[in-house]
C-alpha cells in the first residue's frame, strides 16, 4: 500500500515537503522529486482490454420490472420465477469472444440482491429457485476455460432484499454484503476477478440504491480494504479506481485526459475530478462508459418478440469508436432471456460487429507495424522526426492506431501524422478532425433513399426511420405536432442532414411526438411504421472512410480515420508532451484498412 502511495506523495510541486523516517523528517525541493501521476497496472490492464461484455441477468425477465425490488417497485419477485430452461454460461463467453470483448461483467446480485451463487448471507439466490444451481461458479468456469477475465456487478450499498424485505439494520447489512462481497473474490479462486463495478459509488441510501439508514456513505472505506486485501489485482471500477458509469450512453469524449484531483472523504479516495494534461495534478484516473444493447438492461422473456430492440452491428461500431476508439473503457450489456441464452438476434449483430472489428484491428502488413520508441516531441517537420513506418512497398490504409505507453504516465498533448507523397517528394499530414466529425464514414447510400440536390429538402417519407438507436450524431430537439414540424427544424439547421418524427402513436409512449435530428453523412434507413423521416441536404458529402486525425491526446489506444491513402511512408510525430524532458514513448504506430458495418 505505501508503494501505491509515494507516486501521489512524491507528487506534491508547490513548495517544499517532508518524508518521515522514525523521528526524522527529509526535507526535498518539489522540484528535485516532479513525478507525473501514473496508473496501476491494475488500471493499465483494465485500459488495454477496453471492450468488456455487461451481463444483466436476474429475476426481471420473467417479469415486466427493469429493476426488482427497488424504488418504485419496493416487493421483491420470488425467487420461485427463476428457472431458465437452457441456461449455457458457455454460449455467454462465446458471444464475449466473437464480439471482441476480453472480460465480462455479471450482475452476482443487482441492486434487489438476488444472488446468482450459493451465499451464506441470503436466502433470496438461485440455490432458492427451482434452477437451485450456482451461475456464478459455471460462469468463472467458461470464463477460464476460454481466456476470458471474470467482473463482478455487486453493489454494496444496494440490496433489496435486506433493506426492504427483511429489514435488517445497519449494521446487519454492512456485515451480510461484505460477506457476500468476500465469497465472491474468495469461492471460486485466488486473485482472478478482474474488476467489481460498483453502481451509486460513492453515494448513500435511496432510490436505487436501498440500504438503511445509517449504513452507506461511511461503510464505503470497509469495502474498498476488503477488496485490496483479498485480491489486490483486482480493480474497482466504476469506484475509487477509475472515473466509471459516466452516463449510459456508452459514449466517450474527446480528448482523454487521466491526470486528475483526487478527492478524499470517509477514509479513502472517493473521485478524481478536474481532468487535464497537467503534470501538477497528483492522481490517475481512467474512464468508463456504460450502456446496453437492448432497448432495456434486461431482457423481456425470451428476448424475443417487438418488447425487445437490439443495437445494429453499425450502432455498436459507432459507440465503439467513440469510446475504447478514443481510449475509454466501454462496457456494453447483452443480457440474457428466460432461456438463460443471449437471444439469437443480440449475438449475430455482436459476431457482426466482431468480424469487422477484427478486420480493421489487423495490419494493412507484416511490416506496417512500430514501436517501443522513444521519440522527441517538436513541431519540427525535418527528416528523422518522430516515429516513422518505411514500408517495403506502398500500402492502401484508411485508419491508424496509435498506443502510448502509458507505465510513466500520459504524455502526449498533441501530435500529428503524415504520409509521404511520391508525386511531390514531400510529407503531406492528415488533417484533424474535431467532434463527430472524427467518426468513421457510413456506408453509401441506399437505393431507396433519395438523392437530395445540395441545399435543398426532400420530400416526407412515411415509414421510414433514420435515426434508430441514435448514433453519436443525433440530438433530440424536443416533442412536435407533426412531421412538418420536425421538417422544419431541420430545414432552419444549416448542420442538418436527415430528421425522423415518431409519430402520436409510436411505441413506446414516452416517445411519441419526438422529433429528432441527424448532422453526419448517414444513410441507414429502417421499414419502420409510426416514424416519418425526411432529408435535407445542407453538409452531405461523397462517403469516405474517414477524415483526420484527432491530433490531442493519444493514451493507451487511438484509431483515427483518414481518407483512403496509398504511401509507402507514414510517421507519426508528438508535437507536444508533459515530460520535463519532453519526449514520448509510443507503444505501437500501424496502419489499418476497416469499414463501417451496414446496418
Amino acid at each position: 500500500a505505501l508503494a501505491q502511495q509515494l507516486p501521489d506523495i512524491m507528487s506534491v510541486r508547490s513548495r517544499p515537503f517532508g518524508i518521515r523516517f522514525g523521528a526524522f523528517v527529509v526535507l526535498a525541493s518539489s522540484r528535485e522529486v516532479l513525478s507525473i501521476p501514473k496508473p496501476t497496472t491494475s488500471q493499465i490492464a483494465m485500459m488495454k482490454r477496453g471492450l468488456a461484455q455487461f451481463m444483466h441477468f436476474s429475476v426481471d425477465p420473467w417479469t415486466a420490472i427493469e429493476h426488482n425490488c427497488v424504488g418504485s417497485n419496493p416487493q421483491c419477485v420470488p425467487p420461485s420465477v427463476f428457472n431458465p430452461t437452457n441456461l449455457s454460461t458457455d454460449q455467454w463467453v462465446e458471444t464475449a469472444v466473437s464480439f471482441g470483448a476480453t472480460e465480462i461483467c455479471l450482475t452476482a446480485h443487482h441492486e434487489g440482491g438476488f444472488c446468482l451463487w450459493d451465499t451464506n448471507y441470503s436466502n433470496y439466490s438461485v440455490m432458492h429457485s427451482p434452477y437451485g444451481k450456482d451461475i456464478v461458479k459455471q460462469f468463472v468456469a467458461s470464463c477460464q476455460k476460454y481466456g476470458v477475465k471474470p467482473c463482478y456487478y455487486m453493489g454494496p450499498n444496494a440490496n433489496g432484499y435486506l433493506s426492504n424485505e427483511l429489514k435488517v439494520s445497519a449494521d446487519e447489512f454492512v456485515q451480510r454484503q461484505l460477506g457476500m462481497l468476500t465469497e465472491l473474490l474468495t469461492s471460486y479462486g485466488t486473485n482472478i476477478v478482474s474488476r467489481l463495478w460498483w453502481d451509486h459509488y460513492p453515494s448513500g441510501c435511496g432510490g436505487l440504491a436501498p440500504c438503511p439508514d445509517g449504513s452507506f456513505p461511511a461503510a464505503w472505506p470497509q469495502f474498498v480494504d476488503l477488496v485490496r486485501k483479498l485480491s489486490p489485482s483486482t480493480i474497482i471500477c466504476p469506484g475509487p479506481d477509475c472515473d466509471g458509469h459516466q452516463g449510459e450512453s456508452g459514449l466517450g469524449k474527446y480528448p482523454t485526459w487521466f491526470p486528475c484531483q483526487p478527492t478524499q472523504a470517509n477514509g479513502t479516495d472517493l473521485t478524481c475530478s478536474g481532468h487535464e494534461p497537467d503534470d501538477s495534478l497528483p492522481g490517475f484516473h481512467p474512464y468508463e462508459a456504460c450502456a446496453t444493447m437492448h432497448n432495456g438492461w434486461f431482457c423481456k422473456g425470451n428476448g424475443t418478440g417487438g418488447s425487445n430492440v437490439y443495437w445494429t452491428p453499425s450502432s455498436i461500431w459507432d459507440h465503439y469508436m467513440n469510446s475504447v476508439g478514443i481510449g475509454w473503457v466501454n462496457t456494453l450489456n447483452a443480457p440474457p432471456g428466460t432461456t438463460g441464452q443471449i437471444p439469437p438476434d443480440l449475438v449475430t449483430n455482436m459476431e457482426t460487429f466482431g468480424k469487422a472489428l477484427r478486420a480493421l484491428l489487423a495490419p494493412v502488413s507484416p511490416n506496417a507495424v512500430v514501436g517501443n520508441k522513444t521519440i522527441s516531441c517538436t513541431n519540427s517537420t525535418a527528416a528523422g522526426v518522430g516515429l516513422e513506418l518505411d514500408l517495403s512497398a506502398p500500402v492502401t490504409f484508411n485508419a491508424l492506431l496509435i498506443q502510448e505507453d502509458l507505465t510513466s504516465g500520459q504524455l502526449i498533448r498533441s501530435y500529428s501524422v503524415d504520409h509521404w507523397d511520391e508525386s511531390t517528394s514531400s510529407w503531406i499530414p492528415f488533417p484533424q478532425c474535431s467532434g463527430d466529425s472524427c467518426l468513421p464514414g457510413s456506408p453509401p447510400p441506399s437505393p431507396s433513399i433519395p438523392s437530395v440536390p445540395s441545399g435543398q429538402c426532400g420530400p416526407a417519407m412515411p415509414g421510414i426511420n433514420l435515426v434508430r438507436d441514435l448514433p453519436p450524431s443525433c440530438k433530440l430537439v424536443g416533442m412536435v405536432q407533426s412531421a412538418s414540424a420536425c421538417d422544419a427544424l431541420c430545414a432552419a439547421n444549416s448542420s442538418c442532414n436527415f430528421w425522423t418524427w415518431h409519430d402520436l402513436q409510436v411505441d413506446p409512449p414516452s416517445w411519441r411526438g419526438k422529433c429528432v435530428l441527424r448532422f453526419d453523412a448517414e444513410y441507414a434507413y429502417y421499414k419502420e411504421a409510426d416514424h416519418t423521416s425526411g432529408i435535407c441536404n445542407h453538409t452531405l458529402t461523397p462517403n469516405t472512410a474517414g477524415v483526420g486525425v484527432h491530433g490531442m491526446s493519444v493514451g493507451v489506444r487511438l484509431i483515427d480515420f483518414v481518407p483512403e491513402t496509398t504511401s509507402s511512408k507514414v510517421r507519426f510525430r508528438c508535437t507536444a508532451s508533459l515530460s520535463a524532458s519532453n519526449t514520448a514513448t509510443i507503444e505501437s504506430f500501424s496502419l489499418h484498412r476497416g469499414q463501417r458495418p451496414i446496418p
